[in-house]
């Protein structure tokens, strides 16, 4: 798979503060069926678009990291209401291929990959490093309504942590707060 250059839409505050800050993202499809989104038993809705993305600033690597997205941002899901057999295989191949398809699960538009959005991206990165506001991990799970007796969470909560302080060590703390505020209105 080929790693693409995501814009920033530099008529959102968080775009803008992006390119001003020298950031940088790249993602790199990868299909649903080795993806860490991947069900042995899954069903039609389980496919999602996953991709490996990377942040940059400047040249210097922030952090890289998984990112998904749901069936909904495949181009062929604005025909779902023809939940016919052949719209149905359109959607798990666009999930399963990364690009777009001609309304036939055959008929691969290669020269349209489906990318993610570079501020949304951005976005649900600088929403995960909210877990350096909390002291404690049960005081984040309390909050966003995880069980603070689960692993699965824990392990949620550690994966964000460690994204979070790449993230400040990436940017600096002041940048980050100017992150967050840009990002209150996305």
């Amino acid at each position: 798979m080929t790693a693409h250059v995501l814009i920033f839409d530099v008529k959102h505050p968080l775009g803008k503060l992006a390119y001003d800050l020298g950031l940088h993202i790249n993602a790199e499809f990868v299909p649903y069926s080795q993806s860490r989104s991947f069900k042995a038993n899954h069903t039609f809705h389980d496919y999602n678009l996953n991709w490996k993305v990377s942040l940059t600033k400047d040249t210097r690597p922030i952090i890289s990291c998984d990112y998904s997205a749901g069936m909904g941002h495949c181009p062929s899901y604005k025909y779902i209401e023809r939940l016919t057999n052949d719209y149905v295989s359109v959607i798990k191949a666009e999930c399963e291929l990364g690009v777009r398809h001609r309304r036939c699960p055959l008929a691969p538009d290669r020269k349209h990959p489906i990318l993610p959005d570079a501020n949304g991206v951005l976005n649900s990165l600088v929403m995960d490093a909210d877990v350096l506001d909390y002291s404690t991990f049960e005081a984040w799970a309390l909050e966003l309504d995880f069980d603070p007796d689960s692993r699965k969470a824990e392990a949620i909560y550690r994966e964000c942590l460690i994204h979070a302080l790449s993230l400040r060590n990436g940017v600096r703390d002041e940048n980050l707060q100017r992150l967050k505020t840009a990002a209150q209105d996305f």
